[in-house]
């Protein structure tokens, strides 16, 4: 039988601490998946000092997933939660915890999520979700 995946929303150093061989890894991988636009050095900083959420998707002690989130605020003052991104093996071991993650947001008191995403994601959004805009880069 399959273990199922569980979520954790790291708060400490210690927890941090624990996982770091483990969340390090897909933090590189998320460095080089986008070019170096986020860096394992970076990211790991905005999780030590509080400024980004660290989210953690495990199946018993092994993480299969990490993910980064945080909270600012709008022109008009509404505090906004956005999953900045997810790095993991596989989409079915994370995907399913987005309405966790954004009912969590509500509960603390954000008013609408805003997620940039992959066009595969958006394929798959999730009830209630609606894709408002696309994304496009040039690299130079």
């Amino acid at each position: 039988m399959t273990e199922a995946p569980t979520l954790t929303l790291c708060k400490s150093p210690e927890l941090l601490g624990k996982y770091s061989a483990q969340i390090s890894k897909y933090l590189h991988r998320l460095e080089d998946r986008t070019d170096g636009f986020y860096t394992a050095e970076k990211v790991s900083r905005r999780f030590v000092d509080g400024n980004w959420h660290c989210w953690i998707i495990k199946k018993g002690e092994r993480v299969v997933a990490v993910g980064g989130s945080y909270f600012w605020e709008d022109d008009s003052g509404n505090r906004i939660f956005t999953p900045e991104f997810v790095e993991g093996d596989d989409y079915d071991d994370w995907f399913p915890f987005a309405d966790f993650v954004y009912e969590w947001s509500k509960k603390v008191g954000c008013s609408m999520a805003y997620c940039k995403a992959r066009k595969s994601h958006a394929r798959r959004a999730l009830a209630g979700w609606k894709v408002t805009h696309s994304i496009f880069e040039r690299r130079t």
